[in-house]
């Protein structure tokens, strides 16, 4: 049977939860032809965070899905299953020599996508998809917040979603480009 809903918000003044789904939401939970019994799964992506400018340039832009859960919610398995295809698809982060078998990504995506703003092929960082989960609605009523299941705090969420703080590792993201340019022999 297809999960009931249950995304609400709470009016700030008079404090009273309120269901947020749309009249499309509606018709997609209601249709008996798209009934989770039959094998599938409707849901709308949380966030999807761009950096498209990184120290005052756009030749390196990243992108990465953040699905959150509030009020200590988990994904279901269903959920969580198409959540990891998802994020396999969508990485393009390359092995190093130490290798990452948890960060597993579809083999040669490409590292330059084309913008459509730019009209050129830009170098692109995809983090792939990561799960955001607060003890409350959010960082402002929340004890504790988790990043990937683990513990982080509001400085870090927000390193986090500016790309300042890798995604996967959580230390300093380098998008520097490591390999040295082939230097050409000068001719005497």
């Amino acid at each position: 049977m297809t999960k009931l809903f249950n995304d609400q918000w709470q009016c700030p003044q008079c404090k009273v939860k309120h269901a947020k789904e749309t009249l499309f939401k509606q018709w997609v939970r209601s249709h008996p032809e798209l009934d989770s019994r039959d094998g599938f799964l409707i849901y709308d992506a949380d966030f999807w965070v761009h950096r498209y400018k990184i120290h005052g340039s756009r030749s390196i832009q990243c992108l990465m899905m953040v699905e959150v859960k509030t009020h200590g919610a988990t994904c279901d398995a269903s959920q969580d299953d198409t959540l990891a295809l998802v994020n396999q698809c969508l990485r393009n982060r390359r092995s190093n020599i130490h290798g990452d078998p948890e960060r597993r990504q579809a083999a040669g995506l490409p590292l330059k996508l084309w913008s459509k703003l730019q009209g050129r092929d830009v170098s692109t960082r995809v983090f792939g998809v990561h799960l955001l989960t607060f003890e409350g609605n959010g960082p402002q009523d929340s004890s504790w917040i988790k990043w990937d299941n683990r513990p982080i705090s509001e400085d870090q969420l927000l390193g986090l979603l500016s790309f300042d703080i890798d995604p996967d590792y959580m230390r300093p993201l380098d998008l520097r480009i490591h390999q040295r340019k082939k230097e050409h022999p000068t001719l005497f």
